[in-house]
């Protein structure tokens, strides 16, 4: 099957062009819109002229102290990566237990080897109202009664995991924030890459058979093969989302630099919950555990601790960060195990935080 100079032409003719084709599409049909001469991350009331994001030299992101307002979690993480992954349904658990909708509760150690679990537990009122994909996590969680253990979600939230997920996407969606809902997005254009790749084995196999121009067909499923792997870059915000999404990428950037100092001013507003499950959809959970930890016995001597998470026996506060990375870590290793089983949604794509070793000492409630 060794090109010929006619071969290698048809070949060339159609793999250069088409991966031009494909280029194009991505660096156009996916790539984000902002208003034109704006401050990154406010939206002008009206009239404002739109451009594409530039490919480099965006600009430097500003430091927001707090979430843009009015955006949960979820929709954060959505937003930042186009996905609505478990990462961030794991910290929408996190941000319903800080609002009062449910308490965790990290259970005793059957022995020093087994591993922990936690259960969760449905509370009667909570503040705020819940989004559609919140009320669908809600009603799932506790889908078989008013306590959970988190550990055996594994086995009964599989299909729920989904629909959480598609309601994440259209709630991004329905925003204003993208163009197009991006798991849908992604999966036309995945679709046209697989029918490339599977017209060009067909036509390799054809063509080689009968004509011995298989370069032709080789062609194609190289093309097939660009255009599944530029798919993840067809989704693309508009304008008012790239304006958000400066505002996140500003209290991104509040999270990962933020000192003890800093919580210790706004401590009585009980920052570090508020903005706990917001770190943990950037991946920042354990950096923000650890700068919280020496006002952790300080908050519990002074009776605020809150009452959303509790340990078990032997535990008291200054083991929370332990206690946190273990829950984060445990709860997306087993909604990743759902969301792979299920029919909906998109899988697990990083961040989070890893599980310490948890508790001693007597127990409580943090």
């Amino acid at each position: 099957m060794t090109p010929t100079p006619v071969t290698g032409t048809l070949a060339g003719l159609i793999l250069i062009p088409g991966l031009a084709g494909v280029v194009w599409l991505a660096t156009n049909r996916g790539r984000d819109r902002r208003f034109a001469g704006q401050t990154p991350g406010l939206t002008p009331t009206s009239g404002a002229v739109e451009e594409p994001v530039p490919l480099i030299g965006a600009g430097p992101v500003a430091v927001q102290f707090q979430p843009p307002e009015g955006l949960r979690p979820g929709q954060l993480g959505t937003l930042i990566d186009e996905q609505a992954n478990v990462l961030d349904v794991t910290a929408t658990i996190v941000d319903l237990a800080v609002r009062g909708h449910l308490r965790i509760v990290e259970l005793e150690r059957e022995h020093w080897f087994s591993s922990r679990d936690w259960r969760l537990e449905r509370l009667p009122s909570g503040t705020g109202d819940l989004l559609a994909y919140e009320k669908l996590l809600y009603d799932g969680l506790f889908e078989t009664g008013e306590q959970v253990l988190l550990s055996s979600l594994k086995k009964t939230f599989a299909e729920r995991m989904g629909k959480v997920q598609t309601a994440l996407y259209e709630d991004v969606t329905r925003a204003g924030w993208f163009r197009g809902r991006p798991d849908k997005v992604r999966g036309v254009w995945q679709v046209a890459g697989i029918g490339l790749i599977i017209a060009g084995a067909i036509a390799t196999f054809i063509l080689g058979h009968e004509l011995h121009w298989a370069p032709v067909g080789i062609a194609v499923i190289l093309l097939g093969l660009a255009l599944f792997f530029f798919a993840s870059r067809m989704p693309a915000r508009t304008a008012a989302g790239t304006a958000v999404l400066a505002q996140a990428k500003g209290f991104r950037e509040y999270i990962r630099t933020a000192e003890a100092e800093q919580l210790r001013f706004e401590e009585g507003q009980d920052i570090f919950s508020r903005y706990l499950p917001y770190a943990v959809v950037f991946g920042e959970t354990d950096r923000w555990v650890k700068v919280f930890g020496p006002l952790a016995a300080a908050a519990a001597s002074a009776g605020t601790s809150p009452t959303w998470y509790a340990g078990p026996t032997g535990w008291d506060p200054t083991h929370f960060g332990a206690s946190m990375g273990g829950f984060t870590s445990s709860a997306s290793s087993t909604l990743s195990s759902s969301a792979s089983s299920s029919s909906g949604g998109s899988g697990f794509s990083g961040g989070g935080s890893s599980g310490g070793g948890g508790g001693g000492g007597g127990g409580g409630s943090w």
